[in-house]
């Protein structure tokens, strides 16, 4: 019997009034097994600690709260590389990356996607909603031509821990989720997955 490797979804929490949507839709995700999700706060926040373990006693998630040594982190950059340091010294390296930010929500296509291939780099398709019509969508392409800063989204990546071995998130950069992508292609082969399988700032 196959075993799928594990997907650990990483969320730097500074909106926690969008915790319980968030949970939620990582809830969804969770009848297919093996994913694991990782709840970044500031270590100094310790009602935000209080909140969420109160909210996430309710759910059938496996939810882990780390608490990070970095205040006020710049778009959460250095909560997503604490979050790795911890997952690279307790798991393993086949393991797979997810980023989900707190405006976000998870699409409950991804997991059984990733779980399906044997790629270490995937890039899928992202939804977003108009800003005033939001009944009206449109799609952002994985596209190999825009493997590039401000081109590709957070929400559009994902990849096997070993695939990032050797660097990590610039943590004094807004837009670091484009170098990281722009790394990640350098050193490996992405599969590129045309199905919007990914949302944009859904919950702002």
């Amino acid at each position: 019997m196959k075993i799928e490797s594990t997907v650990h979804i990483i969320t730097p929490l500074n909106r926690v009034e969008n915790f319980g949507m968030l949970l939620k839709s990582v809830d969804n995700s969770f009848h297919i097994g093996n994913v694991v999700w990782w709840v970044v706060v500031d270590g100094q926040q310790h009602v935000f600690y209080r909140d969420i373990t109160e909210c996430a006693f309710s759910s059938k998630a496996t939810v882990n709260i780390l608490l990070s040594p970095v205040a006020g982190a710049l778009a959460g950059h250095a909560h997503r590389n604490h979050a790795m340091r911890h997952i690279r010294e307790h798991f393993p390296h086949n393991d797979w990356i997810y980023f989900l930010d707190d405006d976000n929500l998870m699409h409950p296509g991804l997991v059984p996607t990733l779980q399906s291939t044997s790629s270490d780099v995937v890039l899928v398709d992202q939804i977003f909603r108009r800003k005033y019509l939001t009944f009206l969508t449109r799609i952002r392409k994985a596209d190999p031509a825009k493997v590039r800063m401000n081109c590709v989204d957070t929400a559009q990546f994902a990849f096997r821990l070993h695939a990032a071995d050797g660097f990590h998130w610039r943590e004094d950069l807004y837009s670091a989720d484009g170098l990281f992508i722009e790394e990640l292609h350098a050193r490996n082969l992405i599969q590129f997955i045309n199905k919007p399988l990914s949302f944009y700032n859904w919950l702002r």
